[in-house]
């Protein structure tokens, strides 16, 4: 069973994945108080996919430079791994359309342990989710403007437990069309265009709990 078809609230270990031994000292760190447990650590891409030919229900927490990580997400990629990379510095929407895929969360270093937790949220619901914060200067400051509303925030909710379309407007009594316009209302409040962002955004803002 791939890291893709593993069930929901399957428990899993977190492998370790970077070239520098600071990094991977900062990752196992970031992933510990995340309250996640590390079963490995790797420190090059052929070390990480044998890990994973032994355990292909493990995650993969990779981070450093993009240029570092790419090797290691690549790797993760094709043993079907759920992957959360912490990067530093930026990253470019060709970036985004080469790496990105469902399973995937990209964040820049070193995040609070509440977005790494929304992270895992979104690769656990299968998306693919890339921080808003790797397209601006490290310094930048998020500006909370218009609070989400009770609706938005539940349709948030369910969508980021990993629920469809259809299956949130199941649940809430509402029509699919429904649930999309509180999708794009919530997504236009949050400066986000995608489900994976708005969840891993609302969370930060303290508007869902991870």
């Amino acid at each position: 069973m791939t890291g893709l078809d593993r069930p929901h609230d399957t428990p899993v270990d977190m492998i370790i994945a970077a070239a520098g031994a600071d990094e991977r000292r900062t990752l196992v760190e970031l992933t510990k108080d995340a309250r996640f447990g590390v079963g490995a650590v790797a420190d090059a891409p052929a070390a990480l996919a044998a890990l994973l030919r032994a355990d292909p229900a493990a995650w993969v927490v990779t981070g450093g430079t993009l240029t570092r990580a790419r090797p290691f997400m690549r790797a993760a990629r094709t043993a079907g791994a759920w992957v959360v990379a912490v990067l530093s510095g930026r990253a470019e929407a060709e970036d985004r359309l080469d790496l990105g895929y469902r399973g995937l969360a990209v964040l820049r270093a070193v995040p609070p342990t509440e977005r790494f937790q929304a992270a895992t949220v979104a690769v656990r619901a299968g998306l693919s989710a890339w921080d808003p914060d790797l397209q601006f200067p490290a310094d930048a400051v998020d500006a909370i403007e218009t609070p989400l509303s009770p609706r938005e925030r539940r349709v948030l909710e369910l969508t980021g437990a990993g629920l469809s379309t259809k299956s949130v407007a199941r649940q809430l009594g509402i029509s699919p069309n429904t649930v999309k316009f509180h999708l794009q209302a919530a997504f236009e409040k949050l400066d986000v265009t995608s489900r994976a962002e708005a969840v891993m955004v609302a969370i930060r803002r303290g508007e869902l709990a991870v």
